[in-house]
């Protein structure tokens, strides 16, 4: 042990030398306070033995300095001194003193004074490396379950890839984990971790390919890692992750009671695309996702899924912008009598991203609803069905916009003021806007769509339920619900009319809605035998690619002009009269027409025109225009 004597008088040092040395200590000596603090900071001693009176550098200042200094921050200082004012030496401890002793002082006084402090200062070292050691073992052990977590893994990978092997890294994570913790606290689940773990070590070592390197790690407070060094052929790793799969979801038994959790799954194989560990990683919670997402219990890692993946990803953030990029456009698709008379368009959203292109609706829709920008395209979409038919209307339009609402937007407590803030800007006569909620959004939440049905049908808009037959409503509920319109949802359409079934469906709902005084319109009519029977069995309005698909605005402005367009003041009339068409220009090629016997409720399917060609079916061959689709985005 190193002791540091600085006292100005050297009768004092030399005294404290030869004591201290017959003890067994080395020590070194300094006639005043700057001569040892620079020793002290060229090589720290063990403890300092200082004077507190001295010429250049008293023992206070010398103290003060070794503290601020962090080689020699935590070294033990006795202070010397012949005062033995209270206040003095309460200074002192205060300064940082580790002990104070007065001159003279008795030789068995100062060893065990010394001894004393050395004593502590070792004890502190020895705490300090414990500490650092837990703080090591902390940073890569998990507390609870004592397994290598994830930064040790992530390191033990590295190594192994850096090696030259292939490690695969096989992710757990086990469903309703934190059910458990909030039914039967923080215990349960270590017990099952632990159970887990145990038995995840038993199979690893029974595995045929068993390597030494194998390893099971914690990623966090629900998912295990496992690192196969030799992952071996496809067909046996898979087998082998079907016993895991069986053992894992055994009960697990803690306080009495059986625990049952089911674990899911995702498998990275290293390769040339993953030689890194973090990478590697990434991957196989990438697999784990996927298999969540499509409910089975293992995936392994696909490139071209997780391709897939971060595009939706990238989807998703560009959503937040699409509106105010101007990416929103929206498309319409004629809502057609079976008389041949336009009712109007459905608007429907589409999204022309600056680098995906075109994005189906299929896949932006969800992602909408899932970050709720639903709302403000939505409101974009109905700003835009609101402003076109006006400017059309301007040019003879008579016809209505139909425009869907999500579930999230029907459940936004902007929604009537939206609509009536868009009716009023654009000047649209109310009866010319139809809203649809499907079946789910409808029967979610009885009273408010009750209430929120009758307020927007107080502003005077007509209302639609979408995809009639598909979901849960109640017939009890149905008739309380202020309806102008079902929409036969297009899985029953597009076999008839040879399917018994969906015929007899189709019929069935045609009767329904006669008998609730709501129209109907059947959605993804493609066949003139489709549209044919539907009017037959009282089916008046028909949509799908028969007549167009979703076009453009600029595309649907030429397409209505060459059509009667039937008011939207004629929708569930029962009158025998004809109803009044607006006739425009383009609509009939040449001479005279009379559409006969348009009803409502009894609709005659088809309807002569001109040239003998069938405005039910559109056969328009003879005219090249209307055979020229506009270019279409994904439908």
């Amino acid at each position: 042990m190193k002791i540091r004597v600085v006292d100005d008088e050297a009768a004092i040092r030399q005294n404290l030398e030869r004591l201290l040395s017959l003890e067994g200590y080395e020590v070194l000596c300094a006639a005043g306070g700057r001569e040892a603090l620079a020793l002290a900071q060229s090589a720290s001693p063990d403890l300092v033995l200082t004077d507190v009176s001295m010429p250049d550098l008293d023992g206070m200042a010398l103290m003060a300095h070794l503290r601020a200094d962090v080689r020699t921050a935590t070294v033990p200082v006795i202070l010397l001194t012949a005062r033995v004012e209270p206040s003095q030496i309460r200074e002192g401890m205060r300064a940082g003193a580790d002990d104070y002793l007065t001159k003279p002082f008795q030789r068995e006084e100062l060893i065990a004074s010394v001894k004393a402090q050395l004593d502590k200062a070792q004890r502190w070292r020895e705490n300090q490396i414990r500490m650092a050691q837990d703080h090591r073992r902390w940073l890569h052990i998990d507390p609870d379950t004592q397994l290598p977590n994830r930064r040790l893994l992530s390191t033990l990978v590295e190594s192994e890839l850096a090696l030259g092997r292939q490690p695969a890294l096989l992710v757990l994570s086990f469903d309703r984990m934190d059910w458990l913790v909030e039914q039967y606290g923080p215990s349960c689940r270590k017990a099952v971790l632990l159970c887990q773990s145990e038995r995840l070590r038993a199979l690893m070592r029974e595995r045929k390919l068993h390597s030494s390197h194998d390893l099971l790690a914690m990623l966090n407070d629900r998912e295990l890692a496992i690192m196969l060094a030799q992952p071996g052929q496809m067909f046996d790793l898979r087998e082998w992750i079907g016993r895991l799969n069986s053992e894992v979801k055994r009960p697990v038994e803690h306080a009495g009671r059986e625990h049952f959790v089911t674990p899911v799954m995702g498998l990275a194989l290293s390769d040339e695309f993953s030689m890194h560990a973090e990478t590697l990683l990434v991957h196989a919670q990438s697999a784990l996702d996927s298999a969540r997402r499509d409910g089975s219990t293992y995936t392994c890692y696909d490139r071209e899924q997780a391709d897939n993946h971060k595009i939706q990803l990238e989807l998703h953030y560009d959503l937040y912008r699409a509106v105010e990029r101007q990416e929103i456009h929206v498309f319409y698709q004629p809502q057609m009598h079976v008389d041949g008379h336009l009712l109007g368009f459905e608007a429907l959203a589409r999204w022309q991203h600056r680098k995906h292109g075109w994005v189906s609706p299929a896949t932006f829709i969800p992602l909408a609803e899932e970050n709720r920008q639903i709302i403000e395209l939505g409101r974009e979409v109905l700003r835009q069905a609101c402003s076109q038919p006006s400017a059309w209307r301007r040019e003879g339009y008579a016809g209505w916009v139909a425009v869907n609402l999500s579930a999230v937007q029907f459940h936004d407590p902007d929604l009537i003021d939206t609509v009536a803030q868009q009716l009023v800007e654009h000047d649209l006569p109310p009866s010319c806007l139809a809203l649809e909620i499907t079946e789910g959004t409808a029967m979610s939440t009885v009273p408010h769509t009750l209430q929120t049905l009758q307020r927007l049908k107080e502003l005077g808009v007509r209302l639609a339920l979408d995809d009639f037959g598909t979901g849960y409503s109640s017939l009890a509920y149905l008739k309380r619900f202020p309806l102008d319109l079902l929409k036969l949802d297009q899985s029953f359409v597009k076999r008839l009319p040879d399917d018994r079934n969906d015929a007899a469906i189709a019929r069935a709902i045609c009767q329904l809605g006669s008998a609730l005084e709501m129209d109907v319109l059947a959605e993804g009519v493609e066949t003139p035998e489709q549209a044919r029977f539907l009017g037959e069995i009282g089916c008046s309005w028909l949509q799908g690619f028969l007549y167009a698909k979703p076009m453009p605005a600029e595309e649907a402005g030429r397409w209505w002009r060459r059509y009667p367009v039937l008011p939207v003041s004629a929708l569930g009339q029962d009158s025998q009269d004809d109803p009044p068409a607006v006739l425009h220009d383009g609509a009939l090629s040449s001479g005279r027409v009379r559409l006969s016997a348009l009803t409502m409720r009894n609709p005659s399917p088809v309807v002569p025109a001109p040239g003998g060609a069938e405005v039910h079916g559109l056969d328009t061959s003879a005219d090249p225009a209307w055979n020229s689709p506009p270019p279409m985005p994904p439908h």
